[in-house]
């Protein structure tokens, strides 16, 4: 193996600093505003700490964002050529962004409608251009495939880290404790893989810019083959479990009647689940190409979620509710490790299908529908909240339970088969990223 491409398998060390940080902000910014037992201030205002549908419109305006931010920045990192590489500089400039409005949120050196969608806006100007760097490293679906289980694995320590860790942090050292974790995660683990890895030299000539272009561009992308449904899809996928870690510290206090620092229970169902759910992917890697696996993923999580509200609805208790909630939290295991390690190889193939060296934009449109799944999480989980988020009023914490089981239910309908890989010649090694590309024109390719 090259120096080159040995560098290059610190690819997915990137993704824990990346799961770490935004798991902590996603399942603990909504309760650190509006925590259960708060009460509107006068005139209602989110910024008195108490609305949760408040702060989900501060999340709503930062995941649009991020959507409209996603597909634009992908655009862009497609058409730039630097010696550092097309990705990498745009992760580099973003990073220090990220890492202050971060802390700025947890420190309250700014109002919650700055701080919210800057961190958002932050996070996909990083997140989005790292994930896009997959194709360029590795160009054969199996090595794709081995890079994103391990990111995935790594992904699933920052994120057993922020479950498992996050609620005692915050027990035992205040809010103020997250930023300097996140911000150490994201020191430790994406800062070195960015500054270290090697992109592939990118074939033929940028697409076109300007505006004009830049739609034109995007409407193309969106018009391969079953990418729109995928899209679809995985947004009501990504967005469903944005809504539960959101909901997860009032599950807890609401329906399980306990501390909100006991979420580490149900947070650590979840984690084992998605440790025990890695072999079964590898496994059941052939059923990647009709997406069996990722729609029999999606069903599982909508069948444990609409059981689960169901029975907190009728108010069942031949099951203690701390058992019943923690294995069904393990069974999300499934959904959720699926959900974090098959999409980079899925939308791959879709860039691959494209075939005009646009992965930028194909992960950005990608972006852009996750965010926007996110987005109508945000909102729609805190307007229920403030419907009843209490042990003494529930309602509104069993709806984001059964309105999540329904949007895994209808992603299950609607993912689509993954295209079929370009032809490998037999014999012929993945291609070296320090090697020169292709002539343009004038010449036939090797």
């Amino acid at each position: 193996m090259s120096g080159v491409r040995l560098r290059n398998e610190l690819y997915p060390l990137g993704f824990l600093g990346i799961i770490l940080l935004d798991t902590l902000f996603k399942q603990w910014v909504v309760y650190f505003y509006a925590p259960p037992d708060a009460r509107l201030a006068p005139g209602g205002t989110a910024s008195a700490l108490g609305s949760a549908k408040g702060i989900g419109v501060f999340l709503l305006i930062g995941f649009l964002l991020q959507a409209l931010a996603s597909p634009w920045v992908g655009q862009i990192s497609d058409r730039l050529r630097t010696p550092f590489g097309r990705r990498r500089p745009v992760i580099l400039l973003s990073l220090p962004v990220l890492a202050l409005s971060f802390i700025a949120t947890w420190q309250g050196w700014a109002p919650s409608w700055i701080a919210v969608p800057a961190y958002c806006l932050a996070f996909t100007l990083v997140a989005g251009p790292y994930l896009t760097l997959l194709p360029s490293l590795a160009t054969t679906e199996k090595t794709r495939i081995r890079m994103s289980l391990t990111g995935a694995i790594l992904a699933l320590v920052g994120l057993g880290c922020a479950l498992m860790g996050g609620p005692r942090l915050i027990e035992r050292y205040g809010y103020g404790a997250l930023a300097w974790v996140g911000l150490a995660g994201l020191g430790l683990t994406l800062l070195p893989a960015t500054l270290l890895l090697k992109e592939a030299e990118p074939e033929g000539e940028p697409a076109p810019g300007g505006l004009a272009g830049y739609a034109r561009e995007l409407k193309e992308v969106a018009a391969v083959p079953g990418l729109l449904r995928f899209l679809i899809a995985n947004g009501l996928l990504q967005g469903g479990f944005a809504a539960l870690v959101i909901a997860a510290p009032y599950i807890t206090e609401a329906l399980l009647r306990e501390p909100a620092a006991e979420t580490e229970r149900l947070n650590s169902g979840l984690f084992v689940g998605m440790l025990v759910t890695i072999p079964l992917i590898a496994v059941t890697a052939h059923r990647l190409r009709s997406g069996g696996q990722i729609r029999t993923a999606a069903a599982t999580g909508a069948l444990t979620l609409l059981v689960l509200g169901g029975l907190s609805v009728l108010g069942a208790s031949e099951t203690p509710a701390p058992l019943r909630w923690a294995v069904g939290f393990f069974l999300l295991g499934l959904p959720a490790m699926a959900g974090m390690a098959l999409p980079p190889v899925i939308l791959a193939a879709f860039a691959d299908a494209d075939a005009k060296d646009r992965q930028g934009a194909v992960f950005g449109l990608n972006g852009a529908a996750i965010n926007l799944g996110n987005g109508l999480a945000a909102i729609g989980t805190t307007a229920f909240l403030d419907l009843g988020k209490t042990a003494a009023e529930p309602t509104g914490v069993r709806g984001v339970v059964l309105g999540v089981g329904l949007a895994f239910l209808l992603a299950a309908i609607v993912f689509p088969a993954t295209p079929a890989p370009p032809p490998e010649p037999e014999g012929k090694p993945e291609p070296d990223p320090t090697s020169a590309p292709p002539p343009l024109s004038g010449s036939s390719r090797s």
